[in-house]
């Protein structure tokens, strides 16, 4: 099977626009991310007109379960305005240490 057979969906003259939007959007970035930085989200928030970007320090991809991010997740889709959650906790936020071992880092 060759991929040349497949066809292209055509996109709008707007598909590389960047988004506009008044929903309220959380924006998370690992301050160490390699994949998608803090810089790609600030970008992707240019449009956004009620949004919130909290950034973890020393965290890299991939934040959805790391410290107090679960419950500020919660606090939003409970509908708190993202510059109204309560992010003082992520001032405290260490990320975990690397480890090699199933049985985690070492002590």
């Amino acid at each position: 099977m060759r991929f040349a057979n497949y066809g292209r969906a055509a996109g709008g003259r707007d598909l590389h626009a960047p988004l506009r939007s008044g929903i309220p959007a959380l924006l998370l970035s690992g301050e160490a991310d390699p994949v998608t930085p803090p810089a790609d989200a600030e970008r992707a928030a240019v449009g956004l007109t009620q949004h919130r970007h909290l950034v973890l320090k020393g965290e890299g991809h991939g934040q959805l379960t790391t410290g107090c991010v679960p419950r500020l997740m919660a606090d939003f889709l409970d509908g708190t305005a993202p510059d109204r959650l309560d992010a003082a906790c992520l001032e405290q936020h260490t990320p975990e240490p690397f480890f090699l071992s199933m049985t985690g880092s070492a002590p």
